[in-house]
């Protein structure tokens, strides 16, 4: 019995099979048509589109397989991960994860090329206004708040303002609270900053309080006069 070398199905005997040919021959016509199931559960085959052909499904759709892991590499292979409800392909090592329209997607080693951005971004950047609160130290007899402004990108807080002091010595200090509130647990480092009077004469170092979560301004040569300032912390 000699069987088709694809398909393994069997051939009929010329000369041999006067009585059974009819039967082979059904048998084989049958086995090429479960291949086109309609449901999808036909024979499995492996099909070959050559150079310069097409695939199409103009009409219905290619479905790939559905898997709840994909483990298969091989390069160029695509396969639905069931799963996660991503498409992946292989690249002859490992399987890459196409991104979706649905879920929310974490870019890693992309470059952008010139971004063009729609709207204001949203997520780990933000930003406002708040008026901050001012707590006296040593020589400060008032304090007037103004509005002061803040970007937030990542971790990182960027704040600048301005105060307007009223000082009964030239050296002072005083806290200022923040617009996004973190533990700075003593690490003055985390926050860094620097300002100055309007005539220039009254100089300001920011750091972060070594006792409490907001900033220290200290002052040195300062005078009873509006205080611009800018400085940034890490969110902890």
């Amino acid at each position: 019995m000699a069987t088709t070398t694809n398909l393994a199905i069997e051939l009929a005997d010329v000369g041999a099979d006067n009585g059974t040919w009819g039967n082979i021959t059904n048998a084989a016509f049958q086995s090429l048509d479960d291949i086109f199931k309609t449901d999808g559960t036909g024979s499995s085959v492996s099909l070959k589109v050559g150079a310069s052909r097409t695939l199409n499904a103009t009409d219905g759709a290619i479905l790939l397989p559905a898997v709840t892991t994909p483990a298969q590499t091989a390069d160029g292979s695509v396969v639905w991960d069931s799963d996660s409800n991503l498409l992946t392909v292989g690249d002859g090592a490992s399987r890459k994860t196409m991104c979706d329209t649905d879920t929310a997607q974490t870019l890693t080693n992309k470059t952008l090329t010139t971004p063009v951005f729609s709207g204001n971004p949203t997520g780990t950047v933000t930003s406002g206004t708040y008026t901050p609160s001012y707590i006296g130290v040593t020589n400060v007899s008032s304090a007037t708040a103004r509005v002061a402004r803040w970007v937030r990108i990542g971790s990182q807080v960027f704040v600048s303002g301005q105060i307007s002091l009223t000082l009964s010595g030239s050296s002072a200090s005083l806290r200022i609270t923040l617009p996004v509130a973190t533990t700075f647990g003593g690490n003055t480092y985390l926050c860094a900053g620097s300002g100055s009077s309007a005539g220039g004469a009254g100089q300001m170092t920011i750091v972060a309080s070594s006792s409490t979560d907001d900033a220290f301004l200290f002052i040195t040569s300062g005078d009873s006069n509006d205080y611009a300032f800018t400085f940034a912390y890490t969110v902890v």
